[in-house]
């Protein structure tokens, strides 16, 4: 597989996996978009990575976290889905880098769901501490 289709694998699945914890009866979407993940991971390794566009990616993610956990809204999520096609496009070079094409809207849509995901659950934790 090219990194362009592995990008979008992993992607596929993240955002499966979204789906599933939003959906009921999602159980079998979750574990083929953890799949998905996961083959897009392994297969990935195969290339050579830029230092570049996983300390970029490793932020994207610390700050997705932060966004999750700290009283901020959306200033991390944005940092972070800003981060995320930036990342893409740096993780490698040459014949193998992703196309811009794929890499932007691919991680705006993964940068702007993990965002709304993570204000989701945060209101979500406001609101079960409020009701007890």
């Amino acid at each position: 597989m090219s990194p362009n289709q592995l990008v979008i694998l992993f992607v596929s699945g993240i955002l499966a996996v979204y789906a599933a914890l939003i959906l009921p009866k999602g159980f079998a979407l979750g574990l083929i978009g953890i799949g998905c993940a996961l083959a897009a991971m392994y297969m990935a390794s195969t290339y050579r990575f830029e230092r570049s566009g996983l300390i970029l990616l490793g932020t994207a993610a610390v700050l997705c976290g932060l966004e999750f956990v700290w009283k901020i809204n959306y200033v991390a999520g944005v940092a972070a889905a800003i981060l995320l096609p930036i990342g893409f496009v740096e993780l490698y070079s040459g014949q193998q880098q992703i196309s811009k094409g794929v890499a932007i809207p691919l991680g705006f849509a993964l940068g702007a769901a993990t965002t709304a995901f993570c204000r989701i659950g945060k209101q979500a934790r406001i609101n079960k501490r409020s009701d007890l």
